[in-house]
């Protein structure tokens, strides 16, 4: 099968973060994925030494997690100056500031408490509104177009199946033909690639699992945060991880993360296509995305690193991210 190229200008949207391992999941508590996480969350954005303030100004914009019915925010710690702003379409806040010399390093630091997602958890918000609230995760995006590749073997699956059986064959033939990999042009999310190479990171899972359901015309959103290991304890958190979530109109939005579920194999589809545990945070919903302010550069393709711009230009901004549980 040719090999899917993806275009260079979206080389700043993947991440260069390491990836999680398998060894991440493994624990001797099989109830601690369904308890209630709490943790403090450190994001750092490092401007590093080529980025000169003599050139002017730099806007820098960085994702901020929201309280919404799984997970509950506290802001502990932000740098002097910052600008709060959001929500927009996605339910999506944005922090961001105008850097003009002096600290490179900035801090956001976080109490979160997280709880599981579906599964028998009772605390979750079922948000059961109008269809109309949420048509636009009918649309594709760049990286999940509504033709091609990941759409076309949607097509063939759904000539086999009842349409109330797809999301669950969907999600099962994704982790049975894919292998989870950090290595070549993954992490860009693109569900084309994904169909076409039968690889890729947790964001091409998600994507790949979006745009098929987006063609049986189930409304289907993206998500990024940090997987956390399930033991408890402190580290860095190196792995940006991406899921998603599908509406299911006698239910609401259910979670899913098909990248978890080839990584952890034990629990793998049955526990994954509708729960998520507790050891994760998210830090913004949906692609294409317009900051607030406005960036002057195109949308990003997803946002969970640091973005910065000087006199209209992106620049190269460093994240690091850590978590100490409490």
């Amino acid at each position: 099968m040719a090999r899917l190229s993806l275009p260079s200008s979206l080389a700043l949207a993947a991440v260069a973060f390491l990836p999680a391992c398998s060894s991440w999941f493994v624990s001797e508590d099989v109830a601690s994925l369904s308890s209630t996480r709490r943790f403090v969350l450190d994001y750092q954005v490092v401007i590093p030494p080529e980025v000169n303030d003599q050139l002017g100004p730099v806007r820098i914009w960085v994702p901020v997690p929201v309280s919404d019915g799984v997970q509950t925010i506290d802001v502990l710690e932000a740098p002097e100056g910052v600008r709060w702003s959001g929500p927009d379409i996605h339910g999506n806040r944005f922090a961001s500031l105008v850097w003009m010399g002096g600290e490179r390093e900035l801090v956001w630091s976080y109490r979160v408490e997280r709880r599981q997602d579906g599964g028998d958890s009772a605390g979750a918000e079922r948000d059961l509104g109008e269809r109309e609230a949420f048509l636009h995760y009918l649309d594709p995006d760049v990286m999940v177009p509504s033709r091609g590749p990941a759409v076309e073997l949607a097509f063939e699956l759904a000539e086999q199946v009842e349409r109330a059986d797809f999301p669950g064959a969907l999600f099962r033939s994704i982790v049975d033909q894919m292998e989870y990999t950090t290595e070549g042009d993954v992490g860009y999310g693109s569900s084309d690639f994904a169909a076409v190479e039968s690889v890729g990171d947790a964001a091409d899972y998600a994507a790949y699992f979006i745009g098929g359901m987006r063609y049986q015309q189930y409304a289907a959103r993206f998500q990024v945060g940090f997987l956390l290991p399930i033991e408890r304890g402190w580290g860095q958190l190196s792995d940006p991880h991406a899921w998603a979530h599908w509406y299911r109109p006698d239910y609401g939005w259910q979670a899913v993360d098909p990248g978890a579920a080839d990584l952890d194999p034990d629990r793998g589809a049955a526990y994954y296509f509708g729960t998520l545990g507790s050891n994760r945070v998210s830090l913004s919903c949906g692609r294409d995305l317009v900051l607030d302010p406005p960036q002057q550069g195109a949308p990003l393709n997803f946002f969970v690193a640091a973005y910065g711009e000087q006199d209209g230009r992106e620049v190269r901004l460093e994240t690091q991210a850590s978590y100490y549980d409490l």
